[in-house]
Parts: C-alpha cells; sequence; structure tokens
C-alpha cells in the first residue's frame, strides 16, 4: 500500500495546535480523498472520493504495531500518517532549498554550513581527495546533507531536532 500527499497546501502562519493545511491524498497512485485541517487544534478532516479506500487504509493502520509517543502508546493512523507527511515534506523543502547553494551538514543539534560551493564537494583537489571526503575527514561526527537520499537527509533532520529538544530539557532542568 503506498500512500502519498500531492497538492499540499501549508499555511504555517496560520497553524496554531495543529497544522492548517489542505493535500489531495492518493492510494496506490490514485485520488482519494482531500485532507484538510483549520489549524485550530481539532481533527483533520477527510473527503473520501474513494469510500473503498477509506476502509482499506483504516485496516492498514490498525495492523501496525502502536508507538510510544513520550509514554503514551497510540494506534497510528491517517491522520498521525498526514502529520509525520507534512513534516517530513517540509524538512525536504528546506534542506533541498538551502543545499542549492551551500554546502550544509549536522553536528548533533547544530547545523554547520562551508563556504564552498555544493558541486566542489565532488571535485578532487591536488592532494587526491574530494571536497567531501575532505570535510569528513576534518570532521568525523559530522552528516553533510548535500547529496543524501529523502529518507536520509529526513532521518539526520529528525535526529538533531531530537538532540536539541534534549539539550533544551537539560538546560531548563526538566
Amino acid at each position: 500500500m503506498k500512500l502519498e500527499l500531492k497538492s499540499v497546501k501549508h499555511a504555517k502562519f496560520a497553524s496554531q495546535e495543529t497544522p492548517c493545511y489542505e493535500a489531495t491524498l492518493y492510494l496506490d497512485g490514485k485520488k482519494v480523498a482531500v485532507v484538510s485541517n483549520d489549524g485550530h487544534g481539532g481533527c483533520d478532516r477527510v473527503f473520501w472520493t474513494d469510500r473503498s479506500a477509506e476502509g482499506r487504509i483504516d485496516a492498514h493502520f490498525a495492523a501496525m504495531p502502536k508507538i510510544d509517543a513520550g509514554g503514551i502508546m497510540l494506534q497510528p493512523g491517517l491522520e498521525l500518517w498526514c502529520r509525520e507527511e507534512l513534516e517530513r515534506q517540509d524538512i525536504l523543502k528546506t534542506v533541498k532549498r538551502r543545499t542549492k547553494t551551500k554546502v550544509i551538514g549536522l553536528r548533533g543539534s547544530r547545523e554547520v554550513s562551508f563556504k564552498m560551493a555544493p558541486a566542489d564537494l565532488e571535485r578532487t583537489y591536488a592532494n587526491g581527495l574530494t571536497g567531501r571526503q575532505i570535510i569528513e575527514k576534518d570532521h568525523p561526527d559530522l552528516v553533510i546533507l548535500n547529496g543524501l537520499d529523502d529518507d536520509a537527509i529526513v532521518a539526520a533532520v529528525r535526529k538533531a531536532s531530537d538532540a536539541a529538544a534534549a539539550e533544551e530539557a537539560q538546560t531548563r532542568g526538566w
């Protein structure tokens, strides 16, 4: 089963307690619903264009194991998936825009940028190393976002976000 959110209109300025958005939901390449939320803390609204898909999607998520969300066990569902997909698309859009002109890396919760054109990462220098190899040699704990596939980008950004949240909690004494 392949779920996709397309034609996403995400109004960050209007998002208060939940994301304010509207998107088209596709199941195995076929449009099955329009999903939206007004951003005021309520549940997502789903307007089904294919009612048979609703049961298939519900059964898909019901078969998944519960996940631990900070001590609360949640059953995955379409709404949770939509939130994660919105976050994923936002991360990818931001990172791809920024890595067009800069070399960007993550070290723990910190972002690091280099004064190097992204194309120079694969250029071989006089010492026989590529720009990427030079950076990786000098900064072994750094994850360079340029050139990573989508899943690796999202995983690295989420890991950095989790590290930042942990640092903040420790700073505040939580």
